[in-house]
């Protein structure tokens, strides 16, 4: 229980048997991620308070972010750079909308759920050292839909959805201001393409975050005086394809749905350009702003391939092909919140959970948001850390009962090192540990984790037994 006590010391839910609450549940939900919630808490007495728990109203979503939060930004004064990387995802409960109160919509048709948008905190090198905010948006079918359009060009951004993405941005400057000593980098894909977000980011005097996102819009530039009126280079893409190539990166492009894991190498342009602002009707005046823009293309895709094109923009100066090849790797670093989201939906099984009203699923979401996040944790740190004593993130329980399971030993007296103790869990999840298979995943992990837990528990009870 140190990890889950650990993340939640500085709760402040209005009671202290709250408090203990909170901590006894995230870790019994832990032990077991993949479950559901009467499995992973076993006695009725114990299922009975988690959901008294959950349904308290003192217990909110952003109540049990708040002490996780703290200890991430103490995990963040440790870096030089973080990346605090947006995204939203579906929350699908159409096979419960009839069950669960306070759903919304998903699509036009008959789709019911809600959209998450959490705010995770990357190093540079993707470890996952926690979350920092999440928004449950609830969408009324009546709003869906290109009919309404103009409607929305009409209304000022904070009476618009995409208002969070300039809340997230915000939200990373108050980091900022809390950690002097870290370049903090708001980093999101297309949909954060707003230019509240880049006229926000130049009135801010102190505690400034930066900013890194995929370009959406081909955007107009402030043009020169001579160049002439419908010139193409008046705009973003054109100007920037236009400049002379400053290299060549690679990295690997992970797999995903239809798309097998692959190596790209990427054609690199760069330039710093100013954008005009659009006309607005309402809202605040926006202004001119300069931006550093990179364009990321990939000239010889494999056959039957769609060649790999990143389009970034950015408030951070480039002017070398090394600032740019860095830009375009904390870009890839986003990749880790889709590894999120996977392992919240799959392993998690978020998407499974029975409650009547979603004002009190919220709250569990949250709490299985920071048991992802340990997973990931853990995933990263096997493979980067291994030379780590396994103490550093096991109780003595845990480690002990999957060195005992494993080897059929007894367990050293010195802990062993991270890397070693991953494996044995990962193997209880399936992982084969073969010559030249790669590092354990997510996946592996967290269903080795249930299981560790469980020889964790039969180690105390024969202690139990033999002490009696």
């Amino acid at each position: 229980m140190d990890w889950a006590a650990d993340e939640t010391e500085a709760s402040d839910l209005g009671d202290e048997r709250l408090n203990r609450r909170y901590t006894i549940v995230l870790d019994q939900l832990s032990s077991n991620p993949s479950a559901s919630i009467p499995t992973a808490l076993g006695g009725w007495s114990e299922i009975n308070a988690a959901y008294r728990f959950f349904k308290n109203p003192n217990v909110t979503v952003e109540d049990l972010l708040e002490p996780h939060r703290e200890r991430t930004i103490e995990r963040m004064r440790e870096q030089k750079v973080f990346l605090l990387v947006q995204d939203t995802t579906e929350l699908d409960y159409t096979k419960k909308s009839k069950k669960i109160k306070g759903l919304g919509a998903l699509n036009r048709g008959n789709r019911y759920g809600a959209h998450l948008h959490p705010t995770v905190a990357f190093t540079p090198d993707k470890l996952c050292l926690g979350v920092t905010s999440a928004r449950m948006l609830i969408r009324d079918a009546g709003t869906l839909g290109s009919g309404h359009t103009k409607i929305r060009t009409q209304k000022a951004i904070e009476e618009k959805e995409s208002y969070r993405w300039l809340q997230g941005y915000q939200e990373a400057c108050d980091i900022a201001k809390l950690t002097p000593e870290t370049k903090i980098v708001m980093v999101a894909d297309r949909e954060a393409d707003i230019y509240d977000i880049f006229e926000e980011a130049s009135g801010v005097e102190e505690g400034k975050a930066e900013w890194l996102i995929r370009s959406n819009h081909n955007r107009a530039l402030v043009s020169n005086e001579s160049r002439k009126k419908g010139n193409s280079r008046d705009y973003l893409r054109e100007t920037v394809e236009s400049k002379k190539p400053l290299g060549n990166v690679e990295f690997e492009l992970p797999a995903r749905a239809g798309r097998a894991a692959r190596t790209v190498c990427l054609t690199v342009y760069a330039s710093s350009e100013t954008l005009r602002p659009p006309s607005r009707k309402v809202g605040r005046k926006l202004t001119a702003q300069k931006v550093s823009a990179i364009i990321a293309r990939e000239e010889k895709p494999p056959k039957d391939q769609d060649p790999v094109e990143w389009v970034l923009i950015s408030s951070m100066p480039v002017r070398s092909f090394d600032r740019a090849a860095e830009l375009i790797r904390w870009y890839a670093a986003r990749w880790g919140i889709e590894v999120f989201f996977r392992v919240l939906k799959t392993g998690c099984q978020i998407e499974e959970l029975q409650f009547r009203d979603f004002e009190h699923l919220a709250p569990c979401i949250a709490a299985y948001m920071i048991i992802t996040w340990r997973i990931l944790f853990l995933t990263f740190l096997g493979r980067e850390c291994p030379d780590l004593s396994c103490e550093v993130v096991f109780d003595e329980a845990e480690w002990k009962a999957a060195y005992i399971v494993s080897t059929r030993t007894l367990p050293p007296k010195k802990p062993p090192h991270l890397s070693e103790i991953i494996n044995m869990i990962a193997k209880f999840g399936g992982y084969l540990a073969r010559k030249n298979d790669p590092p354990p995943g997510p996946r592996v992990i967290w269903i080795g984790l249930q299981r560790t837990r469980d020889f964790a528990l039969g180690q105390i009870a024969l202690g139990y037994a033999q002490s009696s």
